[in-house]
């Protein structure tokens, strides 16, 4: 991987534990020590094709994101979309706009903080056909990125915009959140206007919303950019109103 500085190796198992899920004891020790990735380390703004030399991409199932976070925009048509990406995700920047061949599109990828990322090399993939569950584990990651996209295009059709921002930001929670004794903390530092374009919105109105939503007590803004959530996830009715009675049990966030 020739021009990309390779910051260190890393056990898969270690810096992503729940990829063993369904191992037993032994052969969760067993897949430890082969299951071994090349990681590499990108700053703020430094672009994700620095993370591999073009030259390996073909071979590369794909880069896992051990910790940090990264955004996608996806200019069509005119118009922009964004998808947030974290630890767990699985992602291959390099499988640009052939996607959409017949219409105008542009993909960026964006490194909001410093962010790691496990090279899954043919070296790794040979050894995954020694563990399928592994494998199986890291493959669903794709189905859960696919959910979480489904979610934001359901959330496009809450009318109400506080109903639209609350929910994602439960949705954050779940994803990256801890729970401390005032609420749920979303540390995730993220800029009105990448919340605009998540719940399809404005920058000027999500700010109103969020305030709105403090003033109502379901959130304290804090000045580093976090987020504190209050009491239960809210349900979101039919014409897109807010109740903060939660249908459902809320599982610990961890």
């Amino acid at each position: 991987m020739t021009g990309v500085a390779i910051t260190q190796l890393v056990r898969l198992l270690d810096a992503d534990p729940d990829l063993g899920d369904g191992l037993d004891d032994d052969r969760r020790a067993i897949a430890r020590r082969h299951l071994v990735a090349e990681v590499v380390a990108l700053r703020p703004k430094q672009p994700l094709c620095d993370a591999v030399s073009p030259g390996d991409r073909d071979s590369l199932l794909g880069l896992l994101i051990l910790d940090g976070l990264v955004l996608r925009h996806l200019v069509i048509v005119g118009e922009s979309g964004v998808e947030l990406l974290g630890a767990g995700d699985l992602i291959r920047p390099w499988q640009g706009d052939a996607d959409f061949a017949s219409l105008p599109a542009e993909a960026r990828w964006t490194v909001c903080v410093p962010s790691r990322l496990a090279v899954i090399s043919e070296e790794v993939q040979a050894g995954l056909a020694r563990f399928p569950a592994v494998f199986r584990n890291l493959i669903s990651r794709l189905e859960q990125r696919a959910n979480t996209l489904a979610l934001q295009l359901a959330l496009a059709q809450v009318p109400r915009l506080e109903a639209r921002l609350l929910a994602l930001l439960w949705h954050l929670a779940d994803r990256f959140g801890r729970v401390e004794t005032t609420g749920v903390v979303v540390p995730v530092r993220l800029s009105h206007g990448t919340l605009a374009q998540l719940v399809y919105a404005r920058r000027p109105s999500v700010s109103t919303a969020l305030g709105r939503l403090a003033e109502r007590g379901l959130l304290t803004r804090h000045g580093d950019g976090r987020i504190t959530l209050h009491g239960e996830p809210p349900s979101v009715a039919r014409e897109g109103s807010v109740s903060t009675a939660a249908r459902f049990t809320r599982q610990p966030v961890l």
